[in-house]
């Protein structure tokens, strides 16, 4: 017997018409739609594709999957996405590492008398120019930085010496700039930058967006009281980095983290990613425009927000007290360990929900929201809330520990 039309439980926005006609006759769903939203305007006077939508609606009729069945679908669509990011996040960083270690050197292959040779391309300068910045015996507990264009590494040692590796570029625009020698590139970087240590605080400034300036930090290994980081084009990454108070902002570049730990972060990034691995911080904010936020560690308070993109927690210790996610275009996925009690609020259709906590009681499977709570014998010492317009929200047990991905080893 041949397939039936019939209206899809899966993929729907309204009534699943157009979701079952793409899979009856395999065109993409979207595709429909858009057709289907130039011919209302067409036709906006006399309202027939609004009429044509309404008849279709009666006539088709719902496709008999069960609710396990949807949900299973739903919970297979959510795992491609997934891995189907991370996959992407990974080849992202992957080519970041080989454009920064290309840069230097370019070479092409011309052809000669029938003959490949390899030749250096001929640029001013051919080698962009490095140097190293040694302050001994420092005691500041409070760094800021800020930096229009260029990367930032930020690392620690069991040493009372602070390290600044300074690595010069020069932005593809500035033509004149890019034919300076090396001295005149470091007597631009002196003339357009700030330096200021003190026994209290470390703060440099790079104003200029055509002189790129790679900043490799090594601070001394010990608790600062504060930091604040802001950069303008270009990623950050630090490692084993402890802050009572942390403030991050980024404007167009990623955020990658590992073994952080303190009081109180913020972070923000408007066009890229932020991942924070191992973490042991108290109370974390945390915002992104457009891109993804990956969070794994040990926490008592996390606000996450990713405007157009997913949010993937790993919560590891049952004392937090509060989370609140919302990815109003994306998707949620948290983990969260089985002895947390916790009382839930999540804000999404009930069938793009996927939920596997053995020990929860539900409370409200409604159209629009889902309530439960994990440990209802025990008394409950947090909430979490999750909240999506039309993603899904996958809520499972945490069984065993997040592994970083190869682009933070």
């Amino acid at each position: 017997m041949g397939k039936k039309l019939k209206r899809s439980r899966v993929d729907r926005k309204i009534g699943g018409v157009f979701g079952g006609l793409s899979e009856y006759t395999g065109i993409d769903a979207t595709l429909l739609r858009l057709i289907f939203v130039v011919v209302a305007i067409v036709t906006v006077k006399t309202g027939i594709a609004f009429i044509a939508y309404i008849i279709a609606l009666f006539i088709i009729p719902p496709d008999d999957l069960s609710n396990e069945e949807v949900l299973e679908q739903h919970r297979r669509k959510a795992e491609e996405k997934a891995r189907y990011a991370s996959n992407r996040r990974r080849a992202r960083f992957e080519q970041i590492d080989r454009m920064k270690k290309r840069h230097r050197t370019h070479v092409h292959t011309h052809v000669h008398k029938g003959k490949h040779e390899r030749e250096p391309l001929v640029q001013e300068p051919k080698q962009w120019p490095v140097r190293e910045f040694t302050f001994e015996n420092t005691t500041c507990k409070e760094i800021a930085l800020r930096i229009a264009t260029g990367d930032v590494t930020i690392d620690t040692w069991e040493n009372e010496t602070l390290k600044m590796r300074v690595e010069l570029a020069v932005h593809e625009r500035a033509r004149t700039v890019r034919q300076f020698s090396e001295d005149q590139l470091w007597d631009c970087f002196f003339s357009q930058t700030m330096l200021d240590i003190n026994q209290e605080c470390f703060t440099f400034e790079s104003k200029k967006e055509i002189l790129k300036t790679n900043v490799t930090l090594t601070l001394p290994n010990r608790l600062y009281e504060q930091i604040k980081i802001q950069l303008l084009n270009g990623s950050l990454k630090y490692n084993d980095l402890a802050v009572e108070d942390g403030m991050v902002k980024v404007h167009h570049g990623d955020i990658r983290s590992s073994r952080a730990s303190g009081k109180f972060l913020s972070t923000e990034a408007l066009d890229g990613e932020i991942y924070c691995n191992e973490s042991n911080i108290e109370n974390v904010d945390m915002k992104t425009a457009r891109g993804d936020i990956l969070l794994s560690g040990k926490f008592l308070t996390i606000v996450m927000n990713a405007e157009q993109g997913d949010i993937d927690l790993a919560l590891e210790n049952d004392t937090a007290t509060s989370v609140d996610l919302k990815a109003p275009k994306g998707d949620i996925r948290i983990q969260i360990p089985s002895s947390w009690n916790v009382d839930g609020t999540m804000g999404t259709k009930r069938e793009k929900i996927y939920f596997d906590l053995k020990n929860a009681k539900v409370w409200d499977s409604s159209a629009q929201s889902f309530v439960f709570t994990q440990n209802a014998d025990e008394m409950s010492t947090a909430t979490l809330q999750a909240q999506v317009n039309t993603g899904i929200i996958k809520v499972t047990e945490l069984t065993e520990k997040p592994i970083s991905p190869e682009e933070d080893n």
